[in-house]
C-alpha cells in the first residue's frame, strides 16, 4: 500500500479475504477490509470503497480491540471519510450531503479512540483525526495543539509513519507562514522517501511546492 502498488494490493487482499472466508478471524477481517476500502479509494472507485468501509463498521460492531493491528484498519476508512467531509466542505453542492461525510468521519474516529485505550501506539493516531475533526469543525488553533499532541506522542514511540503525517498536517496548517512550515515537510519528506512511500511523498513535495516555494 505504501509503495503506491495499489492493483497488487487490492490482488492480495482480495484473496486474503476468501481465506478468511474458510478460516474466519475478525481482527484479520477488519485490518484486511479496512486496507481493501483504501486501496480502491485511492484507485479513485469509491463505490467499493465505501461498501468496504461499511463492512469494516459491521465487524467491529459490539466489540473492543484485542488485537494491534486492527488500527490499520480502523485508520483506513478513517483516512476515507475524513477526506470526503474535507472535499464535501471545500467543493459544495445541491447534492453534497456534507453532515453524512461528517457523521461517518466522527464514527471512524471513534473506533480510533477506542483502539488507543487498549494500546499504547495508538496514542499518535488519535490526535491526528482529532486534529482533522478539529480544523473540519472550523477550529484550526485547536488542530493544531492536537497534531503537535500527536508528534510529541509519533516520536516518543518511534512511530516514523505517524510522524510524517502529523507534520504532513502541521506543514499544511500552520500559519507561521514558510520558516514554521518548511521544517515540517522537509522532515516529511524525508521519512516518506526513506519508507518509499509513494502516495504520501506526492502529498509532502504537493506542499513544499504550495506552501513554501
Amino acid at each position: 500500500m505504501r509503495l503506491g502498488k495499489l492493483d497488487e494490493v487490492v490482488s492480495m487482499l482480495e484473496e486474503t479475504l476468501h481465506i478468511l472466508e474458510e478460516t474466519p478471524n475478525r481482527a484479520s477481517s477488519i485490518e484486511t477490509t479496512g486496507q481493501l476500502a483504501l486501496a480502491y479509494f485511492r484507485m479513485g472507485d469509491e463505490e467499493k470503497a465505501l461498501a468496504y468501509a461499511q463492512k469494516v463498521f459491521d465487524l467491529t460492531e459490539n466489540i473492543s480491540p484485542t488485537v494491534y493491528s486492527t488500527n490499520i484498519g480502523f485508520t483506513a476508512i478513517a483516512d476515507i471519510y475524513f477526506e470526503l467531509w474535507e472535499k464535501t466542505l471545500r467543493n459544495p453542492t445541491p447534492k453534497t450531503d456534507t453532515d453524512q461525510w461528517k457523521q461517518l468521519a466522527v464514527k471512524s474516529l471513534k473506533l480510533v479512540r477506542g483502539f488507543e485505550k487498549v494500546f499504547p501506539i495508538g496514542r499518535p493516531a488519535t490526535p491526528l483525526y482529532q486534529g482533522w475533526h478539529e480544523l473540519l469543525m472550523g477550529k484550526p488553533k485547536a488542530a493544531i495543539k492536537f497534531w503537535k499532541r500527536g508528534l510529541e506522542a509519533a516520536q516518543k514511540l518511534n512511530m516514523p509513519y505517524e510522524e510524517g503525517l502529523l507534520r504532513l498536517k502541521l506543514g499544511h496548517h500552520l500559519k507561521d507562514g514558510a520558516n514554521a512550515r518548511r521544517p515540517h515537510l522537509e522532515r516529511a519528506a524525508q521519512i516518506f522517501e526513506t519508507m518509499g512511500a509513494a502516495y504520501e511523498i506526492a502529498l509532502v513535495q504537493e506542499a513544499l511546492q504550495k506552501y513554501t516555494a
